[in-house]
């Protein structure tokens, strides 16, 4: 009985650490997929476009990045196969170890049916049973009898049991092995491909360094316009707030004079009111009474508006109290006043969502990242620096722009060379379109998560479709990838 509970936590530990194993195998291998997927969208939509003329720096750019997600596939194969290899002798220590106690087990059993056998052969059960000398005796006889076969059939059933799951871990170890081949196999063929690219990659450094002076121009001509439609997105941002919010205020302003009108003529509704029924009283002495009470309920309805007025006044006296304290606020910081989004109720609501949906907001296009948010060191050029103020998404032909959520279109701006950029406004965050060469909407229309803004613009020199996404609160650019599902 000792044998077959030892055997039975080592057989759990066994599968528990193979389990966990298993966990990180199919980890690496969900990276190993995703990198694969990650290399066919380069080829499909950085490579397979044929050009009419070659921009060397684009193309050494886009190799750059082919060649940085193929060396961490390669890494990740490597992993892999020694993740593999590692589990391949662990289990096949413990399947030793496992088989040396299977074999105790099965000289167990065998001592035991000789036993049986020989017992079988001195005295039979029946005699075993009668030479009882009284009830409790023959009694215990029995149950150590039954307990004796029951142990035999729960042994003879976990040793073939156990040979059954032996066998069937070898199957696995088997197609680990396999499994490993392959990867040996994927893994000569990335090196081959990667030095390929890499000597394209020489080529194409040789080339840019014989005329650099050519590509550097080109750079920072792309660099300047880039600053250019950032510079005046910002401008455009601020205009619009400046406009929203000055419309709300007009709005506010015109529903408070309208309630200022109303109670007048409330007010002199009642003293006309209380002037009739005075009239309508033939006694002089209860008409002077009548006539008395309307003008107390005159003046008592004059100071109740007078107490509204005055509210209001208060209330709009602090507002602007706190408006001052905000700019005195924002002055600190070295920011411009008035860049903040007045919100209604609806707004703010919306705001929340929005919030509530960082990290899961759907990506305006499905396609690769080929320039990350932020500032970054040219790839080429030493001392020159890129300042991407969004995300840089490579797409497929004819590729739609699309609401990451739901909002209002704020604004339409057109850039260089007709290219457009469509503003959506979600409570005080913004998500700007770039480079667009159509649009679907105009400015006030309501968008939904997924609607189509406008079909992204495709460069017909280098074949490649393109949409810089920026993403705002306010007037500070945040970076988009912290805001969209990670693929």
């Amino acid at each position: 009985m000792k044998n077959i509970a030892v055997y039975l936590c080592f057989f759990y530990y066994f599968f528990t650490s193979f389990n966990a194993f298993s966990q990180e195998i199919k980890s690496l291998e969900e990276k190993h997929q995703k990198l694969k997927n990650e290399i066919k969208q380069i080829n499909n939509l950085l490579f397979e476009t044929k050009k009419e003329k070659g921009n060397a720096l684009e193309d050494l750019k886009d190799l750059t990045q082919k060649i940085d997600t193929r060396a961490e596939l390669i890494e990740i194969i490597e992993l892999e196969a020694r993740k593999i290899s590692t589990e391949i002798t662990e289990n096949q220590q413990k399947i030793k170890k496992y088989k040396r106690q299977l074999n105790n087990l099965k000289k167990e059993y065998a001592d035991m049916v000789v036993k049986t056998y020989k017992s079988k052969s001195q005295q039979s059960k029946t005699m075993f049973l009668l030479s009882s000398k009284s009830f409790h005796q023959a009694y215990k006889r029995l149950k150590y009898m039954q307990q004796y076969n029951e142990y035999r059939k729960k042994q003879g059933k976990v040793i073939i049991e156990k040979t059954t799951e032996i066998q069937e871990i070898n199957k696995t170890l088997a197609l680990q092995k396999k499994a490993k081949e392959i990867l040996i196999s994927d893994e000569k063929l990335q090196k081959e491909t990667i030095e390929t690219d890499k000597e394209n990659q020489e080529i194409l450094i040789t080339k840019i360094k014989k005329e650099e002076k050519k590509y550097k121009t080109v750079l920072l001509d792309k660099i300047k316009e880039e600053k250019e439609i950032t510079a005046r997105i910002d401008k455009l941002i601020r205009k619009a707030i400046a406009k929203a919010n000055e419309k709300k205020r007009a709005e506010e302003k015109a529903r408070k004079k309208e309630r200022q009108l109303k109670r007048e003529k409330e007010r002199k509704i009642a003293i006309e009111k209380a002037r009739k029924k005075a009239n309508e009283i033939e006694n002089e002495n209860e008409r002077a009474i009548a006539i008395i009470k309307a003008k107390e309920l005159a003046e008592k309805k004059r100071k109740e508006i007078d107490k509204e007025i005055a509210n209001e006044k208060a209330k709009e006296k602090e507002k602007e109290k706190q408006k001052l304290k905000l700019i005195a606020k924002e002055k600190e910081n070295n920011k411009e006043p008035n860049n903040t989004f007045v919100l209604d109720d609806d707004e703010k609501e919306l705001l929340l969502e929005f919030e509530q949906n960082k990290g899961n907001l759907p990506w305006p296009v499905q396609g690769i990242i080929t320039r990350k948010y932020g500032v970054q060191p040219h790839p080429t050029f030493s001392g020159i620096n890129i300042n991407s103020p969004g995300l840089h998404i490579a797409a497929k032909q004819n590729a739609d722009a699309k609401s990451i959520f739901n909002g209002k279109i704020l604004a339409l701006q057109t850039q260089s060379a007709g290219k457009k950029s469509v503003l959506v406004q979600h409570g005080n965050y913004i998500s700007a379109y770039n480079n667009l060469e159509k649009v679907y909407v105009k400015k006030g229309d309501r968008v939904k998560t997924g609607d189509k803004i406008g079909k992204i613009f495709t460069d017909k020199i280098s074949g490649k479709t393109k949409l810089l996404f920026v993403l705002f609160k306010n007037t500070d650019k945040l970076n988009p990838a912290k805001w969209i599902r990670t693929h």
